[in-house]
């Protein structure tokens, strides 16, 4: 996406670990300059839980601080997925954060279009009057799924589910009704391994990574996710054993009905 308007794609990327987030700012014909961190206006890394993060920050120079403690607060913005829109139509992108725990972040530029400078303040997304919350690993897109003129939010989560958050708002206010499952979860026992023997073709796993898409330029939205599993395979007393190096990921298009 053009983070800063001046007509040339950049990369906007989360992390695991610590969660923040940075920007590859594209130079044109696929090229893209060094890694930046992207700060809020406040000078803090930008995520999710700005105010343990500066917790943390006060706490690691305080030789009297719990370490234990200081952990916890750093780990408190562990894991983030961003995703980018005009949240408030105001002409200036402002910036979904998805979270490790399954919740999702708001960050409203208080900036410009061409010069974005994010709110100190993270707000909870809610949905159906509550908290927005996914199965973990929550990777929000923002994107008109059901071509009513409002942007909606799709969610992917650690469990490899999809689910879609319909916008019952407006453009300068959205509202999200309760989720929608488009892909369903896995079971639990998947979340690391699937059991396979010789022959057999792999199914889509857990930590749904995703991207809302009109893939096959039928005119409909459809879905790309990405995922991770490790293979098992089965041993003759029926038990299963991880086979070395089928660590794998794929990418799965779920074509629009």
């Amino acid at each position: 996406m053009d983070f800063d308007g001046d007509g040339t794609l950049d990369i906007i990327s989360g992390s695991y670990d610590p969660g923040d987030i940075y920007l590859f700012r594209g130079l044109g014909k696929g090229r893209y300059a060094g890694v930046e961190q992207i700060l809020d206006e406040a000078g803090t890394p930008l995520v999710h839980h700005p105010e343990e993060l500066k917790a943390y920050e006060r706490m690691k120079n305080d030789p009297t601080a719990d370490e234990e403690d200081a952990i916890t607060m750093r780990m408190a913005s562990f894991g983030s997925w961003p995703g980018m829109v005009d949240w408030d139509n105001d002409g200036d992108f402002d910036m979904l954060i998805g979270s490790y725990s399954g919740g999702v972040y708001l960050r409203l530029n208080t900036g410009s279009r061409t010069s974005p400078r994010f709110s100190s303040a993270s707000a909870v997304v809610e949905a159906g009057g509550q908290a927005l919350w996914v199965w973990g690993h929550a990777d929000p897109v923002p994107a008109d799924w059901d071509a009513d003129g409002l942007w909606d939010l799709v969610v992917g989560n650690s469990n490899g589910g999809v689910v879609w958050y319909r916008n019952a708002g407006t453009r300068s206010a959205p509202q999200f009704e309760a989720p929608r499952t488009l892909v369903e979860d896995k079971e639990l026992m998947m979340f690391f391994q699937q059991p396979m023997n010789n022959g057999d073709s792999p199914t889509p796993g857990v930590r749904a990574q995703i991207d809302v898409v009109d893939y096959d330029l039928d005119g409909k939205l459809d879905l790309l996710v990405g995922d991770y599993s490790f293979i098992w395979t089965e041993n003759a007393d029926g038990t299963y054993r991880t086979k070395d190096g089928t660590e794998h990921s794929f990418i799965w298009f779920y074509r629009r009905k």
